[in-house]
Formats: structure tokens, sequence, C-alpha cells
């Protein structure tokens, strides 16, 4: 009893030195815990996770699957099955790089679904961008203020992953597409600290658009997501999913630089973004007696402006693995008499080669000529025959003649 007696003594200062901390730590304008259960980055500026995705009217989060088979929205990860495992709508599988500062060099490490040729361009990029200096005259003297814009990449992969590939089986391989399907992106723009009371920096999302587009699977014209066009830029909203209800962040009351207020309209801890999947799945066709598949694919390569009002110090420059690759996945099956696949397969291998192709074609030739033989006698060999009969099939056919 004693013992525990002393724990609880033990218990009531430690409660006020956290409470002191959290206290302290709002004070300051920065936040001491993530609720959110991990992060995708601890470098300073903005930092992108999949938030959730908009389908047929029903919002889905880690927290809110609404029946979903799998709803995995976690960071930079995303797979996501709102029917059921194997059937319906394929799974919906993401990834994405941090929103990270390229290298000023001729070639950067880029994950292998990235296209080399997008990376070449960012040997050229030399940041900060631009530099935007005020002077304010007020009663207490003049005050020097200075913002940068600075220019940062953002790869986003997408993919519609099937688990099932028979056709006449409501598989979801067999032509099962998502329409008007949003994917929502949450955009972390609080300021990072890592020593207490140190200076810190602040960030603003000034612009998102769309610098290049990859679009993979068998027919990319079927293919429609948004953006699509070079230059496109996205919506930046306070609140998920477009409602018009801002988050946890609506009262937040601004943060303070040099005792100068930042607009908390654009200088705020979180923001939201989306791009729709507007006919976006999977395509199958026949090929003799087999079935395919295949995925469609989406590459999205953004370009994210940052406004920054501090020292960037503890900066993201990325050099991801190339083990990262996600690819047009196919699949398929064969008919359901297997001596016929065989036969079908055996001949496609037989046409495949040259002395495969030119046999066929002398054998199909012989034929025609067996065929064209055998019209010609039917037409013109009978009739002689029926002539040499005469009048006398033709009076058996009549009968016995009248007197």
């Amino acid at each position: 009893m004693p013992g525990k007696r002393g724990d609880r003594r033990l218990l009531i200062p430690l409660l006020l030195l956290f409470v002191v901390v959290l206290l302290a730590s709002a004070g300051s304008g920065l936040r001491l815990l993530d609720i959110s259960g991990g992060y995708s980055s601890a470098y300073e500026g903005a930092k992108a996770t999949f938030h959730g995705l908009l389908h047929n009217g029903l919002q889905y989060t880690a927290a809110e699957t609404d029946g979903a088979s799998t709803c995995r929205v976690l960071g930079t990860q995303l797979n996501f099955d709102p029917d059921e495992a194997s059937n319906g709508l394929p799974n919906l599988a993401g990834e994405m790089t941090t929103i990270f500062i390229p290298e000023k060099v001729s070639l950067v490490p880029m994950p292998s679904w990235v296209p080399r040729d997008w990376t070449n361009e960012l040997a050229y990029i030399g940041n900060p961008v631009n530099a935007y200096t005020w002077s304010v005259v007020a009663s207490d003297g003049r005050h020097d203020y200075r913002m940068e814009e600075w220019l940062t990449k953002w790869y986003v992969n997408l993919e519609a992953k099937f688990d099932s590939s028979g056709p006449f089986q409501n598989s979801e391989g067999d032509n099962q597409r998502y329409v008007n399907t949003e994917i929502w992106f949450k955009v972390d723009t609080a300021p990072t600290w890592y020593f207490q009371n140190q200076t810190s920096a602040y960030y603003a999302v000034a612009k998102v658009y769309l610098n290049k587009i990859i679009l993979q699977g068998k027919d990319i014209g079927k293919i429609d997501v948004t953006p699509e066009a070079s230059g496109s830029a996205l919506y930046i909203s306070y609140s998920p999913f477009g409602t018009g209800k801002e988050d946890e962040s609506s009262t937040f009351t601004g943060y303070y630089y040099n005792k100068a207020l930042l607009n908390p309209s654009y200088f705020r801890p979180t923001v939201y973004t989306n791009i729709i999947l507007g006919n976006f799945g999977t395509q199958s066709w026949w090929e003799w007696a087999s079935f395919y598949c295949k995925a469609d694919v989406v590459t999205f390569d953004f370009t994210v402006k940052q406004f920054v009002v501090g020292e960037w110090v503890v900066k993201d420059v990325q050099k991801p693995n190339d083990d990262m690759s996600r690819k047009s996945q196919v699949g398929g099956t064969t008919f359901y008499i297997p001596i016929i696949s065989d036969l079908a397969a055996a001949l496609a291998n037989f046409l495949g080669n040259p002395f495969g192709l030119a046999s066929a074609l002398i054998f199909v030739f012989l034929i025609i000529l067996a065929l064209v033989a055998l019209v010609l006698f039917w037409f013109f060999g009978r009739p002689k025959e029926l002539k040499r009969g005469g009048a006398g099939v033709t009076a058996r056919l009549l009968g016995p003649p009248t007197g």
C-alpha cells in the first residue's frame, strides 16, 4: 500500500509537467503531437499523404470504410476495393513520393515508374526561384519582410489492380471501370520544429499544377482522368471531399513571424486537394480462344510551388531507390475446353514464324482450288449425265402417255 501511494504522488507532478509542456507548445504555434499516428516525412516543407476517396457518393477514409473489402489509406500508400475482394471493381493501388526539392544535377535518381525524360529538366531548376521583399514604415520604425518562392516536385502513381481475370464471372479484370471517383490528398504545411524554442520557417502551398502525365492500358483512349492537360492547376481546399466544412484547423488563429501575423488563409497547418478518375479500371479482350485483360495505370508529375517565410534549413532533396516500379498488370485465362486452347496455342506458334505462315498460305490456296473444282463439277458435270437420260427420264417422271 505505501508503494502505491508513492506512485500516485509521482503521477501528479508528471501530469502537471505534461500539461505545462503542452500549453507551451500550443502557445508557440507549433504542434507537439501528430494525432494521425505517423508521418510521411520529417523534413521541413509541405508533406502530402492520401486522405481518402469519394466513390458513388460515399466518403472512404482509414476510419470510414463503409463496407469496403479493402480500405487501406496509409500515408503515401493506397489500396482500395469498394466491393467484394475478387469480384466487381478492381483495387485502386497507389503510391507517391514526398514533395521534395529536386537536386540540381543532370539526373536525379527517381522511382522506375517516373519516366527519365521528366527528370532531365530538373537540372535547370535553381531554388529559390523568386524572392519577394516589402518595407513597411510604422510608428515604431521600419519593418522589412522577405518571402521566398520554392519549386518542388511531387509524383503520384495509381493503378487498377485486379484479383480475378476470368470472363463471364463479374471478374475484376473484365472491363470493370471506376467512374467519377475522386482521390483526395492531405497536405501538411505546419511548421516543423526539432528543438524547443527554435526559430521556425512557415510554408504555404502557392500552387499545384500538372507538369506531365503518362497513361498505360490496352486502349489509353478509354482512360479519362483529371487533370490531364499539362499546366492544369489543382484546386486547394480547406476541407476534404469539397464539403465546405473546414477540419480542425478552422479554429486556427494564425502564425506569427517577427511579431507579424502571416495570412491564415494561406499559412495554415493543413490544406487538401484531389484528382478525379473519370473512367479508369480494367480492359479485356479475346485472342483466339484465350481471354486477356490489362489494368489502367496513370502517373502524374506535379509541380508544387511553395511560399516560405523564414530560413528553410532542413530540406528534402529526395533520392528514392529504383525499386518502386508499378507497371500495368496483364492477366487472362484460356477457354474452358483445354484441347481447343492447346490447338489454338499451337496454331498461333506455327503461324508466328515465316515457314509456318508460308505453309499455311499454300494449304489455304490448295483448299480454295479444291473448292473451285468441286463447284465447277457440280454445275457443269451433272447436267451432261441428265441429258443422256433424255426423254426417258422425263417420261418416267410424267408417267405413261395417254391415248
